[in-house]
């Protein structure tokens, strides 16, 4: 999936899935869209490529304390890395790295000021929770240089977009604060092959040479592991119904 332009079909349709994410990140996104995209939202409502993705997207408006279905974000990357000319890899990462320096030198811009590695890299860590029903850390340790955690409920069909787009901004909030050398590896801890199956994955995160040196080298994430969640299969064992609030 990461190096090209085409992702398997949701598994769902658009808008029912029980995975959610905060609509500041769609909304972010999609104003984007206007300003840069020849065609603006209509053009991008055209090349979707489900009609319950356009019906989705047609909306028009995402309140950034709403909850909204996650998977959509796959096939919205994918169709924005075709009209950018980019595969889906170097898309998420290009999103990424410009949100997060929009974030952190704007809304964050206070709590990076006086911030070290230290500092910022738990904060990077726990902050999933405000903006995703899922992928919450537990069991986090924290050293000088380094840290774990314990990623839970990914959904399959969103692994590869999740991993490349928290790694990213993570990697630019480090920098950003001072890291000179940023590593994080993920090992997955169980995958069942339905898209919709939550996957839990240990992080292990360091901004420093010491603290890389604490790392143990990764057992590569087998592409078979991303491809396979491609398929259209049931979910085996769905985690508890989340219902989305605004808060």
């Amino acid at each position: 999936m990461l190096g090209t332009t085409e992702v398997p079909p949701l598994p769902v349709p658009a808008g029912t899935s029980y995975f959610h994410i905060k609509g500041s990140f769609y909304a972010g996104i999609l104003a984007r869209v206007d300003r840069e995209i020849p065609g603006g939202m209509a053009r991008l409502l055209d090349e979707l490529p489900e009609p319950s993705l356009r019906t989705f997207f047609s909306r028009g408006l995402f309140l950034a304390s709403a909850w909204y279905d996650a998977l959509p974000v796959v096939p919205l990357a994918a169709t924005l890395a075709r009209l950018d000319g980019r595969t889906f890899e170097a898309q998420v990462r290009f999103g990424m790295r410009r949100r997060a320096v929009e974030d952190i030198r704007g809304v964050y811009r206070a709590l990076f000021k006086l911030a070290t590695p230290q500092l910022v890299a738990p904060r990077l860590v726990r902050g999933v929770s405000k903006y995703l029903s899922f992928g919450h850390a537990e069991n986090m340790e924290v050293h000088s240089g380094w840290l774990t955690a314990t990623s839970q409920g990914i959904p399959g069909y969103m692994l590869s977009a999740y991993i490349t787009s928290a790694d990213e901004f993570s990697k630019v909030a480090l920098e950003l604060s001072g890291a000179k050398e940023v590593r994080i590896v993920r090992t997955l801890q169980g995958v069942r092959g339905g898209p919709l199956d939550p996957i839990s994955m240990r992080i292990h995160m360091s901004w420093n040479e010491a603290g890389a040196a604490q790392i143990a080298e990764p057992t590569p994430i087998p592409p078979s592991a991303l491809t396979s969640l491609r398929a259209r299969v049931p979910c085996a064992a769905p985690p508890p119904r989340f219902t989305p609030s605004a808060r």
